[in-house]
């Protein structure tokens, strides 16, 4: 009796909601993608003005610093020009701000790399559940920065009192629901292996 091997398996078909998840994902990959290079131009900006002798366009007040075109005239009473600040001081807000704007940057980036996944049509894989979690990481450390940095600034100088601000909250919120989409994620891939049903 002939024994019958399938040399060829047939094409698996894509199923629609994958196929839109491919479509709508190329919008938000480059978006994220082009936030990062944003919030990083806007860094070394900002890292250039600070680390000049002179810098009359970057202040701080208690309410936080200021990127000031204007001059004096333009920002709160009470600011001063953070070329004014003791040289440590400067050094140390240069990391704090380092770390707010390279983590917000590195989210951006693992979100970017995670609609790229999408895009492929790798929607349940285990490097896409990765990218989730280390982009919540970053959103966290991103909102809770401010907070942990103040007792070290205003030990050193820094006029900087503001160490609350509404976008850590949105940021700490979203940075905790990647967490549990990553989960939601690994469990849709769990589904996906054992054919147990279709997501």
């Amino acid at each position: 009796m002939a024994q019958i091997e399938v040399l060829f398996s047939a094409p698996v078909r894509e199923s629609p909601a994958r196929r839109r998840i491919r479509r709508l994902s190329l919008p938000f990959e480059l978006a994220f993608g082009a936030a990062s290079a944003l919030t990083l131009t806007l860094l070394a900006a900002i890292l250039v003005l600070a680390a000049g002798p002179e810098t009359p366009y970057l202040w701080i007040g208690e309410a936080g610093a200021y990127v000031a075109l204007g001059g004096a005239s333009s920002v709160p009473a009470g600011s001063v020009p953070v070329s004014e600040l003791p040289v440590v001081t400067r050094l140390a807000g240069a990391a704090v701000v380092a770390t707010l704007y390279g983590s917000l940057s590195l989210a951006f980036v693992n979100l970017s790399r995670l609609f790229g996944h999408y895009r492929r049509g790798e929607v349940f894989a285990d490097r896409a559940v990765g990218l989730m979690r280390r982009a919540g990481m970053w959103l966290i450390l991103f909102a809770l920065a401010p907070a942990v940095s103040q007792p070290l600034m205003r030990s050193l100088g820094s006029p900087d009192q503001a160490w609350f601000h509404s976008v850590s909250v949105v940021a700490l919120l979203i940075g905790g629901a990647l967490f549990v989409l990553a989960l939601i994620t690994q469990l849709g891939r769990e589904i996906e292996d054992e054919g147990e049903g279709y997501v």
